[in-house]
């Protein structure tokens, strides 16, 4: 688990710092992450993919 508190508006581009922080908490790489429709920003969905994370979040069109 991880938690931050930032100054944007928004969760767009905080999914790769977080799945960061939970790995030097863990000690380990996350294997799976469930995230809400706020965090899918393509450039974080891009590299947590490249670094063989599988993620769960809803489209942004079905969370509206």
């Amino acid at each position: 688990m991880s938690v931050d508190a930032v100054s944007q508006s928004n969760d767009y581009n905080q999914l790769t710092p977080q799945l960061e922080n939970a790995k030097y908490v863990l000690g380990k790489n996350c294997e799976v992450v469930c995230a809400d429709a706020g965090y899918a920003s393509l450039d974080d969905l891009v590299k947590v993919d490249a670094n063989g994370i599988k993620v769960v979040d809803p489209k942004r069109k079905a969370s509206n």
